[in-house]
């Protein structure tokens, strides 16, 4: 764990981060060639009139809508402890779908079968898709955007501690750190010499990263989704 990134640390050593992503607008570049849609560049630009029809995310039950909607408040002098300018703008982007999406497959088949040109996921995801010959391109908005990282952790009472232990130095070593980066397009959480496409394709600015109270989160998801439901939900497609 003395390896790992200091700014990847988990609260009270609880886990190891073995790897991580950040969020962001994911778009299938062909579709806003096409219809000469704008590219976005910030979080705000989901709510803009021209995404109507051309937009997919799934509610604040899944870690990408509720980022994405976190994100909408930050970009609007919110946060997690005051989502008000967040579910503004979400209201507005609820009239422009039919539906919400309900899990990631769904969001990808959207972008693949060209329903929608614009989504809100990590992009690990997003170079994912590209590297498999979809038209995909990722942005990390100018306002910033939280991680996504990937955890392991020590089971309370394991029968087998010693070896749950080897298992996380395991994905921290070199080898599996590297192919993270190159096999799933994830960041290692390690210092490792990545080929240089690879490095460039994972860059991003760093300073801009969003940490999240996930205390508030934890406290307050059940809430959001309650007034999504009442809220936001009646009016999706209207």
């Amino acid at each position: 764990m003395k390896n790992i990134s200091k700014d990847l640390l988990v609260a009270d050593n609880s886990g190891a981060t073995v790897n991580f992503t950040p969020m962001g607008i994911s778009y299938n570049s062909e579709i806003v060639k096409e219809k000469n849609l704008p590219v976005p560049t910030s979080w705000n630009d989901l709510a803009k009139p021209e995404l109507k029809g051309n937009i997919t995310m799934t509610d604040v039950a899944s870690n990408f809508g509720r980022s994405a909607t976190i994100m909408m408040a930050y970009a609007n002098g919110g946060s997690e402890k005051n989502m008000e300018p967040g579910f503004e703008k979400l209201t507005t982007i609820a009239g422009y779908m039919p539906t919400f999406a309900k899990s990631a497959a769904q969001l990808q088949q959207n972008l693949q079968n060209k329903t929608s040109a614009y989504t809100t996921w990590t992009m690990a995801r997003s170079l994912t898709q590209k590297a498999a010959g979809l038209p995909i391109e990722f942005v990390f908005p100018q306002e910033g955007a939280n991680l996504v990282p990937t955890i392991a952790s020590l089971v309370k009472n394991a029968k087998h501690p010693e070896a749950a232990k080897a298992f996380i130095d395991f994905l921290l070593t070199d080898e599996v750190q590297t192919m993270y980066a190159t096999k799933l397009f994830y960041n290692p959480s390690t210092a490792v010499a990545l080929p240089d496409e690879v490095a460039k394709a994972l860059e991003f600015d760093r300073s801009k990263v969003v940490v999240f109270d996930y205390e508030v989160i934890s406290k307050e998801t059940a809430a959001w989704l309650d007034r999504f439901n009442r809220e936001i939900a009646p009016n999706t497609g209207k």
